[in-house]
Protein backbone atom coordinates (compact mmCIF):
# COMPACT_ATOMS: atom_id res chain seq x y z
CA UNK A 1 0.00 0.00 0.00
CA UNK A 2 1.23 3.57 -0.83
CA UNK A 3 0.26 6.61 1.94
CA UNK A 4 0.66 10.31 1.93
CA UNK A 5 1.67 11.18 5.24
CA UNK A 6 1.03 15.07 6.25
CA UNK A 7 3.54 16.21 9.05
CA UNK A 8 3.23 18.78 11.18
CA UNK A 9 6.83 20.47 11.61
CA UNK A 10 5.55 23.71 13.25
CA UNK A 11 7.61 23.13 16.65
CA UNK A 12 10.48 22.48 14.82
CA UNK A 13 10.63 25.04 12.04
CA UNK A 14 12.94 27.52 13.66
CA UNK A 15 15.19 25.14 15.00
CA UNK A 16 15.91 23.77 11.24
CA UNK A 17 16.70 27.00 9.88
CA UNK A 18 19.54 27.33 12.76
CA UNK A 19 20.70 24.25 12.04
CA UNK A 20 21.37 25.32 8.35
CA UNK A 21 18.41 23.14 6.63
CA UNK A 22 16.38 25.16 4.67
CA UNK A 23 14.15 22.27 2.47
CA UNK A 24 11.22 22.69 4.70
CA UNK A 25 9.86 26.20 4.74
CA UNK A 26 6.23 25.75 5.35
CA UNK A 27 5.13 24.18 8.79
CA UNK A 28 3.59 20.77 7.11
CA UNK A 29 5.52 18.46 4.77
CA UNK A 30 4.53 15.76 2.75
CA UNK A 31 5.90 12.19 2.55
CA UNK A 32 4.65 9.42 0.38
CA UNK A 33 5.29 6.10 2.01
CA UNK A 34 4.76 2.17 1.04
CA UNK A 35 3.71 0.56 4.42
CA UNK A 36 1.57 -2.41 5.40
CA UNK A 37 -0.97 -0.51 7.43
CA UNK A 38 -1.41 3.02 8.34
CA UNK A 39 0.99 3.21 11.73
CA UNK A 40 3.70 1.37 9.82
CA UNK A 41 3.61 4.71 7.46
CA UNK A 42 3.05 7.17 10.03
CA UNK A 43 6.39 5.20 11.87
CA UNK A 44 8.50 5.35 8.04
CA UNK A 45 7.23 9.05 7.63
CA UNK A 46 8.76 10.16 10.78
CA UNK A 47 12.07 8.00 9.91
CA UNK A 48 12.05 9.32 6.11
CA UNK A 49 11.80 12.72 7.21
CA UNK A 50 14.82 12.64 9.62
CA UNK A 51 17.13 10.81 6.81
CA UNK A 52 16.26 13.79 4.89
CA UNK A 53 17.46 15.99 7.50
CA UNK A 54 20.84 13.88 8.12
CA UNK A 55 21.50 13.91 4.54
CA UNK A 56 21.66 17.53 4.15
CA UNK A 57 23.64 18.60 8.03
CA UNK A 58 25.27 15.38 8.94
CA UNK A 59 26.12 17.20 12.06
CA UNK A 60 25.73 16.72 16.45
CA UNK A 61 23.11 18.97 16.56
CA UNK A 62 21.29 17.26 14.04
CA UNK A 63 21.65 13.87 15.50
CA UNK A 64 20.29 15.13 18.64
CA UNK A 65 17.34 16.64 17.09
CA UNK A 66 16.30 13.27 14.79
CA UNK A 67 17.10 11.25 18.07
CA UNK A 68 13.97 12.99 19.52
CA UNK A 69 11.93 13.67 16.34
CA UNK A 70 8.83 11.52 17.36
CA UNK A 71 8.61 14.10 20.13
CA UNK A 72 8.99 17.39 17.82
CA UNK A 73 6.66 16.52 14.77
CA UNK A 74 3.41 15.16 13.95
CA UNK A 75 1.67 13.01 11.54
CA UNK A 76 -1.67 15.29 11.23
CA UNK A 77 -2.96 13.57 8.39
CA UNK A 78 -2.79 9.68 6.49
CA UNK A 79 -4.26 8.71 3.23
CA UNK A 80 -4.25 5.77 1.17
CA UNK A 81 -3.61 6.59 -2.00
CA UNK A 82 -2.43 2.90 -3.27
CA UNK A 83 -4.52 -0.25 -4.68
CA UNK A 84 -8.23 -0.21 -2.66
CA UNK A 85 -7.98 3.49 -1.82
CA UNK A 86 -11.43 4.78 -1.34
CA UNK A 87 -12.89 6.61 -4.07
CA UNK A 88 -10.11 5.81 -6.19
CA UNK A 89 -8.62 4.45 -9.28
Amino acid sequence: MTYKAEIDITKILPLLKRLGIFKYTKDKTYVFIRAEDPDEACALAIEQIGKEMITINDTPAVRDLIMNLSFSIRVTKITRIGPLAKGGF
